[in-house]
């Protein structure tokens, strides 16, 4: 009788009558109304009784489990022998696999071995006569479907690499503030025309591009066309520089966003803009930063030696699967890009040699793509991938 007690005192329907008393102690000194502590009580009480329910039925099933000698059947079911296809599960996107994530759960905390259903994706329970050799089976076919729910899943930067239904919010940052006199029309007898991305205030260094440039004699056999493309300024003497500097060169595109670092994209894609529009028969592209000085013997030497194909290809200093940077100048937001890495390969942008046919391929392909304020990440890395460059 005595061990009969002892059993009892650590069996889960006396903890529950323990707690009841507690409770209900408790309850009636702290509610001072019999009547709310009466109510709050028979709500413990249900939970616990549950609770009990609960207790005594996964006993029984580990008994009868037991009994019938299929407890190693469990673990295999539970986690896949395969730990590549174990890894891969971690790694898909949860939000675009309900079903396959919801049986997962349902799967662990089932008692008895289970196996997918092949029409619905959904998981059921086994039959009484199920097996080794069939469970198996089972885990073939588990496997098959984490793999192609895996290959379904959102690729990384899904945003970005859908096309835009409208493209013309674009388009107030895109306009031709300033322009050349004489435009781009004959651009076919250029060996490559050079793209500076400039800022306003550094006419010393468009001297430069000029001086090293614009003669022939520097760059013979070679016949390059040197255009600088800037944004807007705030001051009425910063403009009327820039106006004087055209007027005097006939090489300054200005468009209509406002120069700066995070406006960077918007240049990158007013230049292919203006280029598609006005350098028709273009047989080189070659995009520079103004701080950036090309030996064009050294670059054309490389570009005949590299470049097996007049088409669709881009030359520069390329990274692959960059760090996305959380701090700094170059912060970006978890918001923008939630990944921690750009999986694709993408150019830096401070000098970049293309095929005349991707120049309509990106303006247009760009316009389609969601803003990201890194010039080179969205041109070089988004768009190109897009357009397949």
């Amino acid at each position: 009788m005595l061990k009969k007690l002892i059993k009892f005192r650590r069996s889960p329907l006396f903890i529950c009558l323990f707690f009841i008393v507690l409770v209900s102690t408790v309850s009636k000194l702290y509610f001072g109304s019999q009547e709310e502590a009466v109510d709050k009580l028979g709500a413990v009480v249900g939970y616990f009784e549950r609770k009990t329910i609960h207790e005594i039925r996964r006993v029984e099933s580990e008994l009868e489990i037991k009994e019938r000698g299929n407890e190693t059947t469990r673990k295999p079911i539970i986690e896949p022998r395969n730990t590549s296809v174990k890894n891969a599960l971690v790694r898909v996107q949860t939000q675009k696999l309900p079903v396959i994530k919801k049986s997962a759960t349902a799967l662990r905390k089932q008692e008895r071995p289970s196996y997918p259903a092949s029409r619905n994706g959904t998981w059921e329970k086994s039959p009484k006569n199920f097996s080794v050799k069939k469970a198996d089976k089972k885990i073939d076919a588990i496997v098959s479907t984490l793999k192609q729910a895996i290959s379904t899943t959102v690729r990384p930067h899904q945003t970005y690499f859908t096309d835009l239904k409208d493209s013309t919010h674009y388009d107030p940052y895109l306009k031709t503030v300033m322009d050349i006199k004489a435009g781009c029309q004959n651009a076919s007898s250029y060996d490559a025309i050079m793209a500076v991305h400039s800022a306003p205030k550094n006419a010393a260094k468009r001297n430069m591009f000029r001086w090293l440039y614009s003669d022939y004699q520097k760059t013979s056999p070679y016949k390059i066309k040197v255009y600088f493309f800037v944004g807007q300024v705030k001051t009425f003497a910063a403009q009327s520089n820039l106006v004087a500097e055209n007027v005097k060169y006939n090489d300054v595109i200005q468009g209509s966003f406002y120069d700066a670092y995070v406006n960077l994209t918007y240049k990158a894609i007013f230049v292919f803009k203006w280029l598609n529009e006005h350098c028709q028969g273009l047989r080189l592209l070659l995009r520079l930063d103004d701080d950036v000085f090309a030996g064009v013997h050294q670059f054309f030497d490389a570009w005949k030696s590299l470049v097996k194909t007049e088409a669709n290809t881009i030359m520069c200093d390329a990274e692959s699967n960059d760090k996305v940077r959380r701090e700094g100048k170059w912060l970006v937001k978890k918001s923008q890009i939630p990944e921690d890495r750009y999986f694709f390969t993408h150019c830096l942008g401070y000098f970049v040699a293309l095929t005349p046919d991707l120049v309509p391929k990106i303006e247009y392909s760009a316009r389609r793509t969601t803003f990201f304020w890194i010039d080179d990440i969205f041109i070089y890395g988004f768009v190109a991938t897009k357009v397949g460059a």
